[in-house]
């Protein structure tokens, strides 16, 4: 299979600042019951994953960590439409797992492969 290249240096710290500020709005609309900012910030991650900036590493794995990644947005962003909170902190806990298991796996990546050009978030270029 054929992969996109990946980001320069640059894009990558930019896209998971955006994903984190995006989080962190699901987590501020959890906490005063407004749907409306749930949805729309769930919506902005997902489509902050589909375009060619989210790309930090070619392989399978990565590529199932995205996906996951998209549908427990589609979960946020369908439960939100239904006002369900109990199922949206649910949501949530499973967005904040995927992240912390997609970044664990990429920490292995790094520290068993040579991932020339990826940096951490808070890496001045």
């Amino acid at each position: 299979d054929q992969y996109e290249a990946p980001p320069p240096r640059d894009t990558v710290p930019k896209v998971m600042h955006a994903k984190l500020a995006h989080a962190q709005a699901v987590l501020e609309g959890i906490a005063l019951a407004d749907y409306a900012q749930i949805e729309s910030n769930a919506m902005a991650l997902k489509r902050i994953s589909q375009g060619g900036d989210w790309l930090a590493h070619e392989s399978e794995t990565y590529f199932e960590f995205s996906a996951e990644f998209r549908k427990t947005c589609d979960d946020l962003i369908n439960h939100s439409r239904a006002q369900s909170m109990q199922a949206i902190v649910a949501d949530y806990t499973n967005l904040t797992h995927s992240c912390v298991a997609c970044h664990d796996y990429l920490r292995m990546e790094r520290q068993t492969k040579d991932l020339s050009g990826r940096v951490s978030m808070w890496s001045q270029p």
